[in-house]
């Protein structure tokens, strides 16, 4: 009797155990609109690689007035059940950018002065935070978060008085879930 006990009382801690690892979608693509050095829109995807791990690969665009940008990150995300298809996650991660000088401020009357124009690579490391909602009735995530970055080789300073090493990227995320 005690051992039908214990194996009934093991299953269920396994079932239930199973149930949870279950939040986290296998594949997750979509889109991540957001704000940060510029407006930007990044296509995305995630991929789940252990029970409360993932990946997420962002490419994305930018642009903020007289600046635009192309970006890739790559993130690694713990992901934290909170209740009933919400949950917290948090990681580290890294990328590479390239943005284009298009400002038009020393014309000096026949177009632009290509002595002025520029445009240069970086990289970054990042980290994110953020609360997802998984709908259980449809393959739907929607996710909120920020991605502080702090940016290396970036000669862009030089030229943009408003620019910075430390960018905050706040992003809302629609992905479809398979």
């Amino acid at each position: 009797m005690t051992k039908r006990i214990l194996f009934s009382v093991f299953l269920l801690a396994g079932l239930s155990a199973s149930t949870k690892a279950q939040t986290i979608p296998k594949n997750a693509i979509g889109l991540r609109p957001n704000a940060g050095d510029g407006i930007g829109l990044d296509a995305s995807y995630q991929r789940k690689v252990f029970t409360k791990n993932r990946l997420e690969f962002d490419l994305g665009l930018r642009e903020d007035g007289h600046y635009d940008a192309v970006k890739f990150a790559a993130l690694f995300h713990w992901v934290f059940k909170i209740d009933k298809g919400f949950n917290f996650y948090a990681g580290p991660g890294i990328g590479a950018g390239h943005w284009n000088d298009d400002r038009n401020y020393y014309n000096n009357g026949n177009g632009n002065d290509p002595r002025w124009s520029d445009n240069g690579g970086y990289g970054f490391v990042t980290g994110v935070a953020g609360i997802e909602y998984v709908f259980s009735n449809i393959p739907l995530q929607l996710s909120f978060d920020i991605r502080p970055e702090v940016h290396f080789g970036d000669d862009r300073k030089d030229y943009d008085n408003d620019y910075h090493d430390l960018v905050p990227d706040v992003g809302f995320g629609v992905r479809y879930t398979f």
